[in-house]
């Protein structure tokens, strides 16, 4: 019996490829923010518990870029930036991530690499596989598309 199976080459986004495709991500959250956030902070300043709130931008930006990243990899493995790259994010297995990989990368390995001030990030330019250490918390890579 013959086996059937076809070999896919695998290859990895680089460090500056994936840095690229933050920079586009980002615009568009910057953009997206400066039009509609400022819409939306306007209306909740009318609650007065949200009137004090000191970080309230911030707040807002972080919620709405954590759902950007979590929606956009939940239904296309990508997002904006990673699809004009030509990357897309998979388990390590290379299979589809579900729901709970996405929020241990999005929220928890994020959180990390930012809590250790970006020196997370910057493991993607020295690991072999280009992951961060938000992926190696979700078993996580940044493939080329194919």
């Amino acid at each position: 019996m013959a086996n059937n199976k076809k070999l896919i080459k695998i290859t990895f986004g680089t460090p500056l490829e994936r840095f690229v495709a933050f920079l586009i991500d980002t615009a568009i959250l910057f953009l997206f923010l400066a039009i509609v956030g400022s819409t939306i902070n306007t209306i909740l300043s009318q609650i007065p518990a949200y009137r004090n709130f000191e970080y309230s931008t911030f707040f807002l930006g972080s919620i709405v870029s954590g759902l950007y990243f979590m929606t956009m990899l939940h239904f296309h493995e990508t997002t904006i930036g990673k699809k004009i790259m030509g990357l897309k994010v998979v388990r390590s297995d290379h299979k589809r991530i579900g729901p709970s990989r996405i929020f241990a990368r999005e929220g928890l390995g994020k959180t990390a690499c930012n809590l250790s001030l970006g020196l997370g990030y910057l493991w993607i330019i020295f690991d072999k596989k280009g992951q961060g250490l938000h992926d190696k918390i979700a078993g996580t890579v940044v493939v080329k598309h194919s």
